[in-house]
């Protein structure tokens, strides 16, 4: 029985399957994660042009949402939307746009309840993902966006574009272009409420092993999200900071008022960028997307997933990453950009999440 066929007869028993393993994950030599959305590592385009913009959607309104149509199809507005809100964070993505997908109802549809929650998008196995809705980026990467409240499973969130500055420099860098920050929601808020999600490089991290449990046939319901979230921040040492809700500061800007957490969370992510630059001066965002192919399988051992033999490369370099590179050099690139004169966060790393990455908790 083909993995499609399962998952349609499990959604009569339990609901909403998310169907990311209907589409592949990034492979060898790939530079990003292929989901079926479009072309692997980009928005699907709209018009051609630039991958970006993503698919066309009928989008309404400052936001970008997704217009809801009624049980005849036509578009129209339903009062009470609900909202997906947050940061995306590689430094502050600024100028970024945000995707929110769906998946379908178990039969190939966008539509719940009789409401045409988005549009299908076309993937390699048909238009089994709805494009609900998109957002641009603001200041301090913040977004928010509008997505039918008639929509109740998971939401995979997908970030692209934009520009950043480099917390270990201070100088401007492009976003991500050739392949996507992401994360998974485990679901979609109910009418009127809000769900906030982070997206940067811990749930990208989380979401490349969501998608590749379901390639595996595990039905990716809100508990296993859930979990899976869980045990990222757990290999890190962020026990207490949940990595899809507790929303990082701008690093060399933060707000006054903001938690300890939000502070720690926003030097960790610095670290990269410091890592990136003792790595060779290599792109930020490169090494992140290939630190996430290789613990993709939950082992940083430098190798790609699915074959054991070939070690993981930054997109357009041959330098590979070391076994120890998310181990004892990211803890040291950490403790580095703490001590920087660019923090202006005020707080310390707890020793506990240093020990814990050191430790590597494979």
């Amino acid at each position: 029985m083909k993995i499609f066929d399962l998952l349609k007869m499990l959604w009569h028993g339990v609901g909403l399957l998310l169907v990311l393993s209907l589409a592949g994950c990034s492979g060898s030599g790939s530079s990003g994660f292929d989901l079926g959305f479009g072309p692997v590592g980009e928005a699907p385009a709209e018009d051609g042009s630039d991958g970006t913009t993503g698919p066309a959607v009928g989008v309404t309104g400052s936001t970008g949402a997704v217009g809801p149509a009624g049980p005849t199809g036509d578009p129209g507005e339903t009062p009470g939307m609900s909202i997906i809100s947050g940061v995306a964070v590689k430094g502050p993505l600024n100028g970024a746009r945000v995707w929110a997908f769906g998946f379908d109802n178990g039969s190939g549809s966008c539509t719940f309840n009789g409401i045409v929650v988005g549009a299908p998008v076309e993937g390699e196995n048909g238009p089994l993902r709805c494009a609900l809705g998109m957002a641009p980026t603001g200041a301090g990467g913040s977004y928010s966006l509008d997505i039918s409240p008639a929509y109740s499973g998971p939401v995979f969130l997908e970030v692209l574009g934009g520009n950043y500055i480099d917390e270990a420099t201070g100088n401007p860098r492009g976003g991500p272009a050739r392949f996507s920050l992401t994360a998974v929601l485990p679901s979609a808020p109910q009418a009127g409420e809000t769900e906030v999600a982070g997206i940067q490089f811990f749930t990208s991290l989380a979401a490349a092993r969501i998608v590749r449990a379901a390639r595996q046939g595990v039905v990716p319901t809100a508990d296993v999200v859930r979990d899976i979230n869980t045990q990222v921040a757990r290999r890190f040492g962020l026990d207490t900071i949940d990595i899809l809700r507790v929303l990082p500061v701008d690093f060399a800007n933060p707000r006054a008022d903001a938690s300890d957490d939000r502070k720690i969370f926003a030097i960790v992510l610095a670290g990269f960028a410091q890592l990136a630059r003792d790595l060779d001066g290599l792109d930020p965002v490169d090494l992140i997307q290939a630190i996430v192919r290789d613990g993709e399988d939950g082992i940083f051992d430098g190798l790609e997933d699915g074959d054991r033999g070939r070690p993981v490369t930054p997109q357009g370099t041959q330098q590979a990453i070391a076994a120890e590179t998310v181990s004892e050099r990211l803890a040291s690139a950490i403790e580095r950009m703490q001590a920087s004169e660019r923090n202006l966060t005020g707080v310390k790393v707890r020793p506990a999440i240093l020990e814990a990455i050191r430790r590597g908790g494979n």
